[in-house]
């Protein structure tokens, strides 16, 4: 008996698994797909060869692959010198991707979705910090551009 709850439970497990993994994998491709467009990266028949050259990030926590329902704003980018950051953000299960060029329409865009979705003023607080760290960085990322 012991031994068919362990075995039920770990075939859950698994497929639990495998599909949190397959979940991650497709949000990565439209990552790169995004990054494409914007010519961070360079146009390929194989998209599965960027899959790990680029990277998703809690905007707050700093931290990679956390893609559940609590956190709605992502750092995106590739994992290479001189690249912009972009940002990803995740309003009723679907995905907007954005430019911090315009900060000014960025800020006010996230604040907005951030009270329709009644994020804590703290937390709202931290994301114009990490948007305006971004902005900054992004203008410095290719120096010799200015």
């Amino acid at each position: 008996m012991k031994t068919s709850i362990r075995i039920i439970l770990s075939v859950f497990l698994l497929i639990n698994g495998i599909a949190c993994k397959a979940q991650q994998d497709s949000l990565k491709y439209k990552v790169i797909n995004y990054l494409i467009q914007k010519g961070e990266l360079d146009k390929t028949n194989n998209i599965k060869e960027y899959i790990n050259n680029v990277f998703i990030v809690n905007l707050i926590k700093q931290k990679n692959n956390e893609y559940n329902s609590a956190n709605y704003l992502y750092k995106i980018g590739t994992h290479t010198s001189h690249s912009f950051y972009y940002l990803m953000l995740k309003s009723r299960n679907k995905y907007e991707f954005i430019d911090v060029k315009k900060i000014d329409e960025v800020l006010v865009h996230v604040i907005n979705v951030s009270k329709e979705n009644k994020r804590p003023s703290e937390e709202i607080l931290k994301n114009v910090e990490a948007i305006i760290t971004i902005y900054q960085r992004n203008s410095k990322a290719i120096p010799w551009t200015n």
